[in-house]
């Protein structure tokens, strides 16, 4: 059998500014790639930290239910600001690091993460008929491709 249709060549990434001000810190998700909003459609992450990360209507960081929101339904609110105040810049900065350490394990766990994309299979014999391959009408199989 040949396996046909396209397959993406994923690139998992996150691209996000976290910026420190006054006993503040200031989120926006710059890219997101779409391996990490499929991730999180089906679950929310949990990092060694306690840092729960999950997707919503826009990018927010709720530090006092350690939560962090990257994009995901609402399309215009994509590049949406999200500001945090702290009692002080020492908490400020706890709570910086604490973020970063959550999504770069999301990141990491995203990339060893198998998912399975649909193709359609066709029997050797049809493949000189069917040069691409794509038109059997067979149902989609699913393959593994890895990050």
């Amino acid at each position: 059998m040949f396996l046909c249709g396209y397959v993406p060549v994923l690139k998992t990434g996150l691209k996000y500014k976290l910026e420190k001000a006054d006993s503040a810190l200031v989120f926006q998700v710059l890219e997101q790639s779409a391996d990490i909003t499929a991730f999180l459609s089906r679950n929310h992450f949990m990092a060694s930290n306690g840092y729960r990360v999950a997707l919503s209507k826009y990018p927010e960081f709720k530090h006092s239910k350690n939560v962090i929101f990257l994009r995901g339904s609402d399309g215009d609110n994509d590049f949406k600001l999200d500001v945090t105040r702290f009692a002080g810049n020492m908490q400020r900065d706890n709570a910086s690091d604490m973020f970063n350490q959550a999504l770069k394990e999301l990141v990491n766990t995203v990339k060893s993460a198998s998912y399975a994309y649909p193709v359609k299979v066709i029997k050797a014999s049809s493949y000189r008929r069917n040069i691409l391959g794509c038109n059997s009408g067979r149902k989609p199989a699913k393959i593994i491709v890895l990050g």
